[in-house]
C-alpha cells in the first residue's frame, strides 16, 4: 500500500506540470514529455485503468499494441511482482518530474535574457548541462553569405576544430530538418554529404534544427557524452524539446537586436545616428581621461551638397550620401564609430589615435570620394563629388566633449573657407587666422 500511495503522489505531482505542458505543446508534440515505456506499464496495471484518461491527455497518445517486454529494456520483465513494477514506474516518474522541472527553469531563464550573445552561451550551457554532453556548437546564417550556417557560439571544441564548419540550406539534411524538426544522429541518418566532415572531425554527434515559424534560423551540434554512452531516446527528446525552447527566446533576442539597432541607426546611410554618436563620444572621452590616450574626432561635409540636390534631384542626393556612408564604412578601423551626423555632414570618432593620425584618416577619406565614380547614383561621369573635412583631438585641442565638438566644426569651416576638398587639423593658429 505504501508504494501505491507513493506512486499516487508522484501522479499527482506530475500533474502540477500540466501548466508547463501546456505551454510546451505549442514547441513540441506532448509525446515527447514522458517516455512510452513508463505510461505503457501504468495502464497495463489494472490499479491505473482509471487514470488511463487523464495521463493520455496531457503526456501521450498510447500505441494500444504496445507491449511492456517490447518497450521497456528489461528482460523477463514478467518475472517481477506488481510491487517491483510499480518501484520502476515511480522511478521513471520521479526522473521525467525532475526533467521536466529542469525544462520549466531553463525555459524561464531563457526567456528572460535578450541579450543576444548572452543568450547563446546561456543555451548551450544549458544543452551541456542537462545532456552531460562535453562540447556544443551553434550555427547561424552568416552575415556575408546567408545562405551558409557557420558556428556563432561554441563550447569544450577548439577554435581550430571549428575552422571550416558550415551547412549550406541547400544541404540534404537541411531538407530533412524541414520535413522533420527532430534530432539527427550522424552515424544513424542514410546520406553522406562532404558538408558534414569539418563537423564530424570536431566530434559533433547530434545535430538539431531551431526552427522559428517553420523556419530554420539555427543549428544546435551536440559532441559526445562526457561518460561516451551513446544518447538514448529519452535524451533525444529532451534535445529537440530544448531547442524549441531556445527557438522562441533566440526570435525574440533577435527581434529585440533588430530594433535596438535600428534605434541607432540612421536609415538612409546604415552608419550610426547622431544620438547614439554622442553617447559614444562622451564615452570615450571618459575612458581616455581614465587611460590617458588619446581620442579623436574627424568631422566631414560633402562640398556643394545643396547645388547637386537643385541639379540632380533629391533622389540622386540621398544615393550620393548613401554610397559615402559605405565608403566610410569600408575604410574606417573596426573599433572606429562612424555615423550620419546630420544632413550632409558625417563623423568619425578614431579612440587612441592622435591628430596626426586623424589626418592620414581624414586625407584617405577625402581621396577615396574624391576618386569615387558616383555616375551609377546618377551623377554625370565628369562630375566629381568632393568633401572638406576638420579635425580635433583629446587632450592636446579639448578637454571636454562640447570643446571637442566645436573644435573639429571650426576645423571643418576652416577647411571650406580656404576652397574645400580638404583637410584642415585643429590649432590655435588656425583660430587665430578665422577670427582676422
Amino acid at each position: 500500500m505504501k508504494s501505491i500511495r507513493g506512486l499516487f503522489f508522484i501522479v499527482a505531482t506530475t500533474l502540477v506540470f500540466t501548466g508547463l505542458t501546456w505551454v510546451i505543446r505549442h514547441t513540441l508534440p506532448v509525446e515527447s514529455l514522458i517516455p512510452a515505456h513508463a505510461l505503457a506499464l501504468l495502464i497495463e496495471l489494472s490499479i491505473f485503468k482509471r487514470w488511463e484518461r487523464i495521463i493520455t491527455l496531457f503526456f501521450f497518445p498510447l500505441d494500444n499494441q504496445m507491449r511492456i517486454e517490447d518497450v521497456l529494456n528489461i528482460k523477463d520483465f514478467d518475472q517481477f511482482s506488481n510491487g517491483q513494477k510499480l518501484h520502476i514506474v515511480s522511478q521513471e516518474m520521479r526522473k521525467q518530474i525532475y526533467d521536466l522541472h529542469s525544462l520549466f527553469e531553463i525555459s524561464v531563464q531563457l526567456t528572460s535574457i535578450l541579450e543576444y550573445e548572452k543568450l547563446l552561451n546561456t543555451c548551450l550551457l544549458s544543452v551541456i548541462g542537462q545532456l552531460k554532453a562535453s562540447g556544443a556548437v551553434m550555427l547561424f546564417p552568416s552575415q556575408r553569405h546567408t545562405h551558409l550556417f557557420e558556428p556563432v557560439q561554441s563550447k569544450g571544441i577548439s577554435t581550430k576544430k571549428l575552422k571550416g564548419m558550415q551547412l549550406s540550406i541547400t544541404d540534404p539534411l537541411m531538407t530533412y530538418f524541414h520535413e522533420k524538426s527532430v534530432p539527427v544522429n550522424f552515424k544513424e541518418f542514410g546520406f553522406r554529404s562532404p558538408q558534414w566532415t569539418p563537423l564530424q572531425k570536431a566530434g559533433i554527434v547530434l545535430l538539431a534544427p531551431v526552427m522559428h515559424q517553420r523556419q530554420i534560423i539555427g543549428l544546435v551540434g551536440l559532441t559526445a557524452k562526457m561518460n561516451r554512452l551513446p544518447y538514448t531516446q529519452p535524451e533525444l527528446e529532451i534535445f529537440s524539446l530544448m531547442t524549441n525552447i531556445a527557438s522562441v527566446a533566440i526570435a525574440n533576442a533577435q527581434t529585440y537586436r533588430k530594433m535596438e539597432m535600428i534605434s541607432v541607426t540612421d536609415e538612409l546611410t546604415g552608419l550610426y545616428n547622431r544620438r547614439f554618436f554622442t553617447r559614444q563620444l562622451q564615452d570615450e572621452v571618459a575612458r581616455a581621461h581614465r587611460f590617458e590616450h588619446y581620442v579623436s574626432l574627424v568631422m566631414l561635409d560633402v562640398d556643394h551638397f545643396k547645388k547637386i540636390n537643385d541639379t540632380f534631384g533629391h533622389p540622386v542626393g540621398d544615393e550620393i550620401l548613401r554610397q559615402m556612408g559605405k565608403i566610410l564604412r569600408d575604410t574606417a578601423r573596426q573599433s572606429d564609430i562612424v555615423s550620419r551626423y546630420g544632413g550632409e555632414e558625417f563623423c568619425a570618432l578614431l579612440p587612441e589615435v592622435d591628430k596626426t593620425g586623424a589626418g592620414y584618416f581624414g586625407e584617405r577619406i577625402r581621396q577615396a570620394i574624391a576618386q569615387h565614380d558616383f555616375s551609377k547614383q546618377g551623377v554625370p561621369e565628369d562630375k566629381r563629388i568632393t568633401i572638406s573635412i576638420g579635425a580635433a583631438s583629446y587632450p592636446n585641442d579639448a578637454m571636454i566633449v562640447n570643446e571637442l565638438l566645436e573644435k573639429a566644426d571650426n576645423a571643418l569651416y576652416h577647411a571650406k573657407h580656404l576652397g574645400r576638398n580638404r583637410v584642415c587639423l585643429y590649432s590655435d593658429e588656425l583660430l587665430a587666422q578665422a577670427q582676422a
